[in-house]
């Protein structure tokens, strides 16, 4: 059996993320974000307007309210402190 997974309700995406991982979709999703820009930051050279693009956000300040709100950090600190 294939599920679609677009056709599946909200709510039902909801109740299998709080069961499987003990979170809510907000963090769930949050946590996914950092996590992939995370790597971009540590693995590329592109700019944090790029990546931040690169991962949905509409402009460079907003992603790196996003990340600094969840990583104490910003994007450019998070890269420099790789490299010391």
């Amino acid at each position: 059996m294939h599920f679609r997974f677009e056709l599946a309700h909200p709510s039902y995406f909801s109740t299998v993320i709080k069961r499987k991982t003990g979170k809510s979709v907000n963090n769930w999703i949050a946590e996914k974000t950092i996590s992939e820009a995370q790597a971009l930051l540590a693995r590329s050279s592109e700019s944090v307007q790029a990546i931040a693009f690169r991962l949905g956000f509409k402009d460079a300040a907003h992603f790196s309210r996003f990340f600094k709100k969840h990583t104490e950090m910003s994007p450019m600190s998070f890269r420099q402190s790789l490299q010391s």
